[in-house]
C-alpha cells in the first residue's frame, strides 16, 4: 500500500500531486479534527501552492484504485522556517482537519436569528425533542442566513429525519445552546453523549447513529513492527463507590475483584436529581467497571507493507481488530486513530488501539453525561420571569419530552432497565402567561396497551429529569408528564413511547482451560475469570465447552453450568483436540471463544497392541496344531497298520473252527463273539 499528497483549491477542484515532501504526518482519528504537519521545499513541485491557501488531501491505495480516506482533507494555515539554523529551504506547515471549519459556524444571538426559532427564557437557543440531524442542520441553515458565504464548501450527507447510512435517527433529545457556541462544539457535545459518530469525506460532514457503522472484522493485526508502544496507567483502581442522590439517598456497591496493591480506595459520587436504584446503579457500575483493571493502549507502527491487514481494504477507523494482549492473547481491540506518515524510510501506518476497558470507559463517559443531563444538556440557570403569576393559574403542558433507556443489573445479577425522562420547563399557564409557581413535575409510565397509568415519581421544581426503574428489559412502555402548583395539576404532555433497553454486553472472554484425561475421558477445568484476571459478571449463566479438531470452527461441545468450573466430556477419538470456552449470560449474550488448549487423547484399550498379541498367539496355536495333526497321523497310521494286521490273520467267523490255518496267528471268532487262536 502506497499513499500520496494531493493539493486542492480551497473549496474547489483538485490541482495536483505534491510529490516532493520531506516528510509528513497525518493523523486519522475517530470522532474528533484531524491534523496533517508537512514538511516542503521551496524547491519542491508545485511549492509555491503551499505559500497561498490551499487545501491538502491524503490519498491511499487500497490495492484497485487511489482513495480519500475519512477526515483526510486538510486547510493549510499556518508555516514557519528556522533560517537561523539555515534550513530556510524547508518549511514546516501546520495543517487542521477540514472539519475545523465548523468552528466558525455559530449559534447567531435571538435579535439576528430567525423568527421561527425558538428560545428559552435564558435566551438559550432551544430545541425540543430533535434529533441530531434537525439540530445540526438548524445551527448551519440560522448561520447561513445570518452571514452571506459562510462556510460554502462544508456539505452534509445527512438529514432531519436519517442519518448518513440511510437509517432512522435512533435517539431525540431536548437541549438548548447558548449564542456563540460553535457547530464544531455542538457536534463534539453529542458524540461526547454517545448520540452520533461523525467523520469527514473531503468537504461533506457525515453523522451517524453512535457505533452503527463500526465493524467486528475478525481480522488479525500483527507486523513487523518498527514501534510498537503500550501505554498503562493503574491510576483510577477503584474498589468501592458510593453514590448520593436526591433526600439523602445513598447507594454504596464494591468491586472485590479489583486489584489492591495499595489497599482499598473509594469514591463518592454526589449527584443531585437522583432518586431511583436504576440510575444510581448505572453510574455506580461504570465507575467500578473504569476503576476495575489497568488501562493499556497500544500502538503499532510499521511499513504499510509489513502489517497483515490493510487499511481502507480490511478495516476503518473505529472498527475492531484482534491484536496480542500483554500475555500474546489474540483479544478484540479497536481501532481509536490511524497514523500515515512519511519520510526518508518509506511511507509507515500507525495503529492506535483501544482495550475494551479504555473503549468502555468512553462508552461509560457518553452515557454518564447523558444521564447527568438527562439527555438534554444544559436547561440554563438563569431566573424565571418575576411577572405575577394569577391565582389558579394552570401549568402548560410540558413540551420537549424526551425518553432514553439504559440497562442495569441489579444486586441479584437480573438485568432490569432505567427509563430516562427530560423536558422543558415549564414557564408558561395554559393561557401563556408568565408562570412562577410551578412547584414540581409528575410522571407517569405504563406498559404500551395498559389501560391504568402509575404514578412513578415527583421532581422538584429545578428538575427536569427524571428516572423511572426498575423496568422490564426490551418492553414497550408509555410515559408522559404534567406540571403542579401548590394547589392546581397542569396538563399531561403527548405520551411518548420506548422499548427499554435489554443488556448486550457479552461477559467477558474466558481464561484458557487447563486440560486433562484418564482411561481416554477428558477432563476441561476453568479458574473463574477472564482474560486479564476480569471478573464474571452477577448474571453469568454458563460457558460453552468446545472440543475441536484443529483447524476446524468452535462450536458448543459440552455446557459448564455455573457455578461449576469443570466439565467431562466423553466418547471422543484418540486424536489431538482444540478446546476453547467461552461465557454466555443469562440474557444470551456470548463472548468471543477463548485461546485453545491442546490435549492429545489416548485410548483406554491398545487395540493395535492388542491385535498383534492375538496374531501372535495364533500363529502359535496353528504350528502347536499343526504338530498335534502330524502326531495324530502317524498314531492313526498306526492303529490302520494294526488293524490291518487283524483283518489278514482273521480267517473266519463261521461256526465251525477252520480246518487249516497258522499257528499261534489265525483267529477264529465263534457266534457268541469268543476268540480262539490256533494251537498245535
Amino acid at each position: 500500500m502506497t499513499a500520496r499528497l494531493v493539493a486542492y483549491s480551497p473549496n474547489g477542484d483538485r490541482i495536483g500531486l505534491l510529490p516532493d515532501a520531506s516528510s509528513w504526518s497525518a493523523s486519522l482519528p475517530l470522532n474528533d479534527v484531524s491534523a496533517l504537519d508537512l514538511s516542503y521545499p521551496l524547491t519542491g513541485a508545485r511549492a509555491g501552492l503551499l505559500a497561498q491557501a490551499v487545501e491538502v488531501a491524503v490519498e491511499v491505495h487500497d490495492g484497485t484504485s487511489w482513495v480519500e480516506p475519512r477526515n483526510a482533507r486538510y486547510r493549510v494555515l499556518e508555516s514557519s522556517a528556522d533560517r537561523a539554523q539555515g534550513a530556510a529551504d524547508v518549511v514546516s506547515y501546520t495543517c487542521p482537519g477540514y472539519g475545523g471549519i465548523m468552528d466558525g459556524v455559530s449559534v447567531p444571538p435571538q435579535a439576528l436569528a430567525p423568527k421561527t426559532a425558538t428560545w428559552d427564557s435564558d435566551g438559550k437557543r432551544s430545541f425540543l425533542s430533535a434529533s441530531v440531524g434537525q439540530i445540526l442542520l438548524t445551527v448551519l441553515q440560522e448561520a447561513r442566513q445570518t452571514v452571506t458565504g459562510l462556510a460554502p464548501g462544508l456539505e452534509t450527507a445527512f438529514t432531519s429525519t436519517a442519518d448518513s447510512s440511510g437509517s432512522t435517527w435512533a435517539k431525540r433529545i431536548t437541549i438548548y445552546y447558548e449564542p456563540g457556541t460553535s457547530l464544531l462544539t455542538i457536534l463534539d457535545n453529542l458524540a461526547q453523549q454517545g448520540q452520533c459518530d461523525w467523520w469527514l469525506e473531503g468537504r461533506r460532514l457525515h453523522v451517524v447513529n453512535p457505533d452503527s457503522t463500526s465493524t467486528r472484522t475478525g481480522r488479525r493485526l500483527h507486523a513487523d513492527a518498527s514501534e510498537r508502544p503500550v501505554r498503562m496507567s493503574r491510576a483510577g483502581l477503584l474498589h468501592t463507590a458510593i453514590l448520593v442522590g436526591d433526600d439523602g439517598l445513598t447507594w454504596k456497591v464494591d468491586n472485590p475483584s479489583t486489584p489492591r496493591p495499595w489497599g482499598a480506595t473509594m469514591t463518592v459520587i454526589n449527584q443531585g436529581g437522583v432518586r431511583d436504584e436504576g440510575t444510581a446503579r448505572t453510574l455506580i457500575d461504570e465507575q467500578l467497571t473504569s476503576g476495575s483493571q489497568p488501562r493499556i493502549e497500544r500502538t503499532l507502527s510499521a511499513g504499510m507493507d509489513r502489517m497483515s491487514v490493510r487499511f481502507q481494504r480490511d478495516f476503518l477507523v473505529g472498527d475492531w481488530l484482534l491484536a496480542p494482549d500483554e500475555t500474546d492473547v489474540w483479544q478484540e481491540m479497536r481501532v481509536h486513530q490511524v497514523t500515515l506518515s512519511q519520510d526518508t524510510d518509506g511511507i509507515a501506518l500507525a495503529v492506535t488501539l483501544n482495550d475494551r476497558f479504555i473503549d468502555q470507559d468512553v462508552r461509560n463517559a457518553k452515557r454518564t453525561k447523558g444521564i447527568v443531563n438527562g439527555a438534554s444538556g444544559d436547561a440554563g440557570t438563569g431566573s424565571l420571569p418575576t411577572s405575577a403569576t394569577p391565582e389558579g393559574a394552570v401549568p402548560a403542558a410540558p413540551t420537549g419530552v424526551v425518553v432514553g433507556s439504559e440497562a442495569y443489573l441489579d444486586d441479584d445479577g437480573v438485568a432490569r432497565a432505567v427509563i430516562r425522562v427530560s423536558w422543558a420547563p415549564v414557564t408558561v399557564d395554559t393561557r401563556g402567561n408568565a408562570l412562577t409557581s410551578v412547584a414540581g413535575y409528575e410522571v407517569a409510565a405504563r406498559r404500551a396497551g395498559d389501560a391504568a397509568w402509575s404514578t412513578t415519581g415527583t421532581v422538584s421544581t429545578s428538575d427536569t429529569a427524571a428516572g423511572l426503574s426498575p423496568m422490564a428489559t426490551g418492553t414497550a412502555y408509555q410515559v408522559r408528564v404534567r406540571a403542579f402548583t401548590d394547589t392546581v395539576m397542569g396538563g399531561w404532555s403527548a405520551v411518548v413511547t420506548i422499548t427499554t433497553a435489554s443488556d448486550v454486553t457479552p461477559p467477558p472472554v474466558p481464561t484458557v482451560p487447563v486440560l486433562s484425561q484418564t482411561l481416554g475421558v477428558l477432563s476441561v477445568v476453568w479458574d473463574g475469570q477472564g482474560v486479564g484476571a476480569e471478573t464474571m459478571p452477577a448474571d453469568l449463566s454458563h460457558l460453552d465447552v468446545s472440543v475441536q479438531v484443529p483447524g476446524d470452527a468452535p462450536a458448543p461441545t459440552a455446557t459448564m453450568i455455573r457455578p461449576a468450573r469443570r466439565a467431562i466430556v466423553s466418547g471422543l477419538e484418540s486424536r489431538q483436540y482444540e478446546v476453547r470456552l467461552r461465557s454466555v449470560d443469562r440474557s444470551g449474550n456470548a463472548s468471543n471463544w477463548s485461546s485453545a488448549a491442546l490435549i492429545t487423547l489416548e485410548a483406554l484399550i491398545d487395540v493395535d497392541t492388542i491385535s498383534d498379541e492375538v496374531e501372535s498367539r495364533l500363529s502359535s496355536s496353528q504350528a502347536l496344531q499343526q504338530a498335534a495333526v502330524a502326531q495324530t497321523l502317524a498314531t492313526m497310521t498306526q492303529l490302520t497298520d494294526a488293524m490291518t494286521a487283524v483283518a489278514t490273520s482273521l480267517v473266519s467267523t463261521s461256526p465251525y473252527p477252520p480246518d487249516d490255518g497258522t499257528v499261534d496267528s489265525t483267529i477264529w471268532v465263534s457266534p457268541d463273539a469268543r476268540v480262539f487262536v490256533l494251537r498245535q
